[in-house]
């Protein structure tokens, strides 16, 4: 997101590409347009925490179904301080 916000892939992001051996490659009035192209809201959607525990006595909370997977159980998460039952 560094590079939405602040309109430059900043210096520890470059040295990874390089370390990685990652090339992007630019034309001449890319920076000028990355950097003219900042935004200026990023919103992010949090649907569900899932808290697992290796205590089986501990009470499960059923979360997202999904079709091919079955149900995924959690437990209750203390630091959200609700839960949808």
């Amino acid at each position: 997101m560094d590079v939405q916000r602040k309109g430059y892939y900043p210096e520890y992001k470059r040295k990874e590409f390089e370390r990685e051996h990652i090339v992007i490659k630019t034309e001449d009035k890319d920076p000028e347009t990355i950097q003219g192209g900042t935004v200026d809201f990023i919103g992010f959607s949090y649907y569900m925490s899932m808290v697992s525990s290796t205590d089986p006595d501990i009470e499960r909370t059923e979360g997202n179904r999904f079709k091919r997977h079955g149900i995924i159980h959690g437990i209750y998460n203390i630091f959200i301080g609700f839960q949808f039952h």
